[in-house]
């Protein structure tokens, strides 16, 4: 029984070592504006990620949508004639229209 206890402890402490490290890696980044537009329209113009970099001024390229695609999302680099970080978020939450959620993994 003792080394039972002493088992589980020792896991407990591997398990809470291990959320302190994930913890800090973990990022919710969350965006809020006021539009004055039917929610439709806004809603096709966030959903058309291939043409993101049309209107957002750090996107250089952008492509996919779907639950369970991988996003491709070139940022700008702060060096000019390059490009910046790429990141390809997953889709696992899709509620038309209002909102899609995309985790990094």
């Amino acid at each position: 029984m003792k080394q039972f206890l002493a088992i589980m402890l020792i896991l407990v402490v591997i398990g809470l070592f291990y959320l302190a490290i994930a913890g800090n890696k973990i990022q919710d980044i969350r965006t809020e504006i006021d539009i004055s537009a039917p929610p439709a329209k806004i809603w096709d113009i966030i959903v058309n990620i291939n043409e993101w970099q049309e209107w957002s001024p750090i996107i250089v390229a952008s492509e996919g949508v779907s639950v369970g695609s991988k996003l491709s999302i070139t940022m700008v680099s702060k060096e000019k004639g390059q490009t910046g970080p790429n990141y390809d978020p997953v889709i696992t939450d899709f509620n038309k229209p209002n909102y899609f959620v995309g985790v990094l993994t």
